[in-house]
């Protein structure tokens, strides 16, 4: 047995309002069920289908607490590559979801942090050195 991919299920109170933004600010494709609104569920997908692709789910939830989102306690941990990872913090900071300032980590990472429609804290990263 090989585990090959693990992929965050998030309980979200609007499954549509969420997959909307991760749609429109990280380019994912959801795709929910059941196929009519109210959606109950989506799987978010970075990438052709396969294991290659990042995938994130979304799960109804009518008991979810509002979230205080704190600084490093990540839900969603994204690392990126390629250019525009400062460009990507100013638009959120733009947009009032900037949770922390980009840095670098002890590890060699830059990050910051940003919060979705729910609450959850999600962690944007990527090594300058390695991927530019």
């Amino acid at each position: 047995m090989e585990i090959f991919q693990a992929v965050p299920v998030l309980q979200v109170a609007d499954v549509e309002r969420t997959m909307r933004w991760y749609e429109e600010h990280f380019g994912f494709c959801g795709d929910p069920a059941p196929s009519q609104r109210p959606y109950r569920f989506a799987i978010l997908r970075y990438g052709p289908p396969g294991p290659g692709s990042t995938e994130i789910m979304l799960r109804f939830a009518e008991d979810v607490v509002d979230k205080k989102p704190v600084r490093y306690r990540w839900d969603v941990y994204l690392r990126v590559r390629g250019g525009g990872f400062w460009e990507l913090e100013e638009r959120f900071r733009q947009l009032g979801s900037l949770l922390r300032d980009a840095e670098v980590m002890p590890y060699g990472l830059e990050e910051f942090d940003v919060i979705d429609p729910d609450g959850h804290v999600v962690c944007i990263s990527h090594r300058r050195a390695m991927w530019g």
